[in-house]
C-alpha cells in the first residue's frame, strides 16, 4: 500500500511539472511570437520615421516656393483692385467726354 501511495504521488509529481513544463514552453513561445510582433512593429516605425523625414524635407524645400506663390496672388489682388479702380475711372472719364461732345454738338 505505501508502494502504490507512493507512487501515485510520484504520478501527481510528474503529471505537476509536466503541466509546468507545458506552461513554460507555451509562455517561452508566446514570448517568442511577441519579440517577433515587437520587432515588426519597430520595422514599420522605423519606415514612418524615414517617410516622415522624407515628407519634412519635401515640405521644407516647397515653403519658399509657397511664400513665393502667396506672395506673387498678393500681388495681384492689389493689381486686380487697381485695375478696377482705373476701369472706374476711364468709365467716368468716358462718360465726361461723351458729355463734353454732346454739348459741343448741340452748341453749334
Amino acid at each position: 500500500m505505501a508502494a502504490r501511495a507512493f507512487t501515485k504521488i510520484a504520478d501527481t509529481v510528474n503529471a505537476e511539472l509536466s503541466l509546468a513544463a507545458s506552461e513554460v514552453r507555451f509562455l517561452q513561445n508566446a514570448n517568442e511570437t511577441a519579440a517577433r510582433e515587437y520587432d515588426a512593429v519597430g520595422e514599420s516605425i522605423a519606415d514612418l520615421h524615414v517617410f516622415i523625414g522624407a515628407l519634412k524635407a519635401k515640405d521644407e524645400a516647397m515653403k519658399p516656393k509657397l511664400d513665393a506663390i502667396l506672395a506673387i496672388e498678393g500681388e495681384v489682388d492689389a493689381l486686380e483692385t487697381l485695375a478696377r479702380a482705373v476701369d472706374k475711372r476711364v468709365s467716368a472719364l468716358e462718360l465726361r467726354l461723351k458729355s463734353i461732345k454732346s454739348k459741343r454738338a448741340s452748341a453749334t
